[in-house]
């Protein structure tokens, strides 16, 4: 839940948001990562296209994303749901 959050954050900050045309919707992807949180994919599972074009791009402008130390945590966080809603 917690790096949930923080992956959350990282996207919103490197994403660039049009209220026009991505207000009220949202998009969820899912991303998979290597041990030191460098982003191997991003595949949109659903969601506004325009939201979800501009999720991805953040996800793989961020480049690294927050993820456990702990081998058992990171387990479970190789391959992480996001849902992305941008903010105004």
């Amino acid at each position: 839940q917690r790096f949930a959050a923080l992956i959350t954050s990282v996207i919103d900050q490197n994403m660039i948001n049009d209220r026009s045309t991505m207000e009220g919707k949202s998009c969820k992807l899912l991303i998979s990562l290597a041990p030191s949180g460098f982003v191997t994919q991003a595949r949109v599972v659903s969601g506004d296209a325009v939201v979800c074009a501009a999720a991805k791009r953040a996800v793989y402008k961020a480049g690294t994303l927050p993820v456990s130390k702990d081998p058992e945590v990171f387990k479970e966080m190789r391959n992480i749901d996001v849902i992305v809603v941008p903010e105004f």
